[in-house]
């Protein structure tokens, strides 16, 4: 390799990776224990809450057009929201002047609020015959109504989604968590996509959850860990890239950072979807949507106690400014002075 293919290979290089400095590590900003509800559905009634939710129109994704279709596309029943593929031969949509024809109507809902760093939660029953592409999601981004056709950068994060798009290259169908990351070109080459696989039977219901920090993410499957990525990493002394957990990370160091980890503002979104490349889809089909929560980190209170007490002493008692009804005690409580 001659100098100038060096200096390239070297410019490239770094142009997929930044440096990222961060301070230690706050477990009390991301402690799971102390969240509030920002966001739940349970969907019961006989009607969405479109109060929470928007209906996704003039779209398509797959073979198939989104459309605001109650009682055809979707409905809410026995306390569960239905999500509907069916046939509707030649059934046609119009995206900056394109216009796209597909034989299948099928629908999606997004959040009306914007959410990021939090736990992200709900049970579901995905279709999972020939076609079907469910997915529990979430994206954001500057103009990203959806990912593909926005101007400037998004992400996008699959916290669970079942997809016959592999049948096309010989795979099975699998679950899968995704991370997505998206430029004005369309999905960017480097760290645009990465997944992991899910061992799930469809025929039952499950719990997905998904822990999303600044740090990292966690994704889990019926309350089992089933992938951790960092955001954050080193290059080790063999020169691979080596994950660093957020306890670990210190201010003195200089890490490497995963350019596609969300970095988003977003919307949760629901999907029933008919799946590209898969000749005659299986219709109708249905997935089931149990519930869907957000949760908000908050600061988790912390009791500050001197090291030594020789007849009395002052705690301190610091709390997120937004925590109210707060209660607390010191024992032995004859100990400490009360300062109000």
């Amino acid at each position: 390799m001659n100098i100038k293919n060096r200096l390239l290979f070297i410019l490239l290089l770094f142009s997929h990776v930044s440096n990222a400095q961060l301070f230690p590590y706050n477990p009390r900003e991301w402690n799971t224990n102390w969240t509030t509800t920002e966001f739940s559905d349970s969907f019961d009634g006989t009607l969405l809450a479109t109060e929470k939710w928007d209906v996704v129109t003039n779209f398509g994704r797959g073979q198939c057009v989104f459309v605001d279709y109650p009682g055809v596309t979707y409905s809410v029943e026995n306390g569960y929201l239905h999500l509907n593929m069916v046939n509707a031969p030649l059934h046609c949509f119009t995206v900056d002047s394109i216009t796209k024809c597909y034989n299948y109507i099928s629908a999606e809902i997004t959040s009306k609020e914007l959410y990021k760093y939090g736990i992200y939660e709900g049970r579901m029953k995905f279709a999972y015959a020939r076609g079907s592409w469910p997915a529990f999601w979430f994206f954001g981004g500057s103009g990203a109504d959806d990912p593909q056709y926005n101007n400037g950068y998004a992400s996008e994060i699959d916290f669970a989604e079942y997809n016959w798009y592999v049948e096309l290259f010989g795979y099975d169908p699998k679950t899968e968590h995704v991370l997505h990351w998206w430029g004005p070109q369309g999905e960017l080459p480097v760290e645009g996509k990465t997944k992991e696989e899910a061992s799930v039977n469809w025929n039952y219901w499950h719990t997905f959850k998904l822990i999303y920090t600044p740090y990292y993410l966690k994704f889990y499957v019926d309350g089992t860990l089933n992938w951790n990525r960092s955001k954050f990493y080193i290059i080790n002394g063999s020169g691979q890239q080596e994950e660093i957990d957020a306890e670990n990370i210190d201010e003195y160091t200089t890490y490497y950072e995963y350019e596609g980890f969300p970095m988003h503002e977003g919307k949760i979104a629901l999907s029933q979807q008919v799946a590209g490349n898969v000749n005659f889809p299986i219709t109708p089909q249905t997935s089931m949507f149990d519930w869907v929560t957000y949760k908000k980190f908050f600061l988790a209170p912390e009791i500050t106690c001197p090291n030594l007490i020789c007849s009395s002493g002052t705690a301190t008692l610091d709390v997120d400014s937004e925590a109210t009804n707060i209660t607390w005690q010191l024992s032995p409580s004859s100990l400490f002075r009360v300062c109000l």
